[in-house]
């Protein structure tokens, strides 16, 4: 990694003094020049299921290797093993109704992978499919075996942040889920615009590279 930034890579190591693993930590672009941290409450899950759904984000400002979708519905369960005519249902809805989607699960087939990343490529909907915490249930609920056939039937978060490693998603108020473990946002700024992307991914590179640390 370059050397320039020594300032980022000191703020990283000094708030991994602060939270458990680097999987607490996010980054995202400031609308300052100056480089801040914020901590808000949000549950941690598992990382991407797949390399494509971590794809270039369509906003100004996208993380690298991170996914961002704003609003998005959560569904947590166990696995998604169920023929995937069943998710239809919801996945169309989602779609229609201009929403984006989490599943959260400890499981997933490939052919609903391979189905989800085709419709990702074709911008017909807006989803993730991330690994399952014990703590999703908590805030989320848990379905059963099948998915439910309304997405509205979902509980709607404020964002999820979507990465290798990790994922994280954010309540609408700080006051929504007490007890909640707290994240680390670190909202980069720059000199420039070219510095600002410069600084956002090295930092998002160094995050990624404690990620591999902390996986084994």
């Amino acid at each position: 990694m370059p050397t320039e930034y020594s300032d980022l890579r000191e703020l990283l190591d000094n708030i991994l003094e602060t939270v458990p693993d680097s999987r607490s930590v996010w980054c995202t672009a400031s609308v300052r020049f100056e480089t801040t941290v914020a901590r808000r409450p949000g549950l941690l899950l598992g990382g991407a299921w797949a390399p494509q759904l971590l794809g270039e984000a369509a906003d100004l400002w996208p993380v690298p290797w991170t996914m961002t979708l704003q609003q998005p519905r959560v569904l947590a369960i166990e696995r998604v093993t169920a023929p995937f005519w069943k998710w239809l249902p919801l996945l169309e809805g989602a779609a229609k109704a201009e929403e984006s989607l989490v599943v959260a699960a400890e499981e997933i087939g490939d052919d609903f992978l391979r189905t989800l990343v085709a419709n990702l490529e074709r911008r017909t909907i807006k989803a993730s499919a991330v690994r399952s915490s014990n703590g999703a249930s908590t805030h989320l609920g848990r379905a059963g075996a099948d998915p439910p056939s309304d997405h509205r039937a979902l509980p709607r978060v404020k964002e999820a942040w979507i990465r290798k490693g990790a994922s994280v998603v954010f309540p609408w108020s700080d006051a929504d889920w007490n007890g909640a473990p707290e994240i680390a946002v670190v909202e980069v700024g720059g000199e420039d615009c070219e510095d600002q992307r410069a600084r956002l991914r090295f930092l998002a590179e160094a995050i990624r590279e404690k990620d591999r640390h902390a996986a084994h």
